[in-house]
């Protein structure tokens, strides 16, 4: 992620804005979930962060971290359910081409956002960050 990240840097002008999301690992989902849990789209997402993690990579890749927070994922019970279902009864279609994806998205999504208010369950970690002036050092 940091050489990806250091090559985005690349693109961006002086003081332009690097703004992104990515799963966040302490989702409570993923201990319900382990094997099914959203946040594992190999290969899409091949490297998981909490929010210390993101912030090192970050850094080390040149930016200057401006905000880091949580945002509500709606998928996060709804996808990992049908990874879980489609799974389990070995369809052949993909999780998010079957036709339980839509029903099991649209039934969990209330309970999803009760839950955030209640126990306000992060699902994706949202961030936004500066390009660093002058030459970045990449920092173990």
């Amino acid at each position: 992620p940091v050489k990806a990240l250091r090559s985005a840097r690349q693109w961006l002008e002086k003081d332009g804005l690097l703004v992104g999301e990515v799963p966040d690992f302490h989702s409570p989902w993923r201990n319900v979930f382990p094997k099914h849990w959203q946040g594992f789209q190999i290969p899409r997402h091949m490297t998981f962060f909490d929010e210390r993690t993101l912030k090192k990579v970050l850094e080390a890749a040149g930016f200057r971290v401006v905000s880091i927070g949580n945002r509500i994922n709606y998928g996060d019970i709804g996808v990992s359910l049908c990874n879980k279902i489609v799974n389990s009864i070995s369809l052949t279609a993909r999780p998010r081409k079957s036709r339980l994806y839509i029903p099991i998205l649209l039934c969990t999504a209330p309970l999803v956002l009760a839950m955030d208010k209640v126990l306000q369950t992060p699902g994706i970690l949202e961030f936004v960050a500066k390009k660093a002036s002058g030459r970045y050092i990449y920092k173990n």
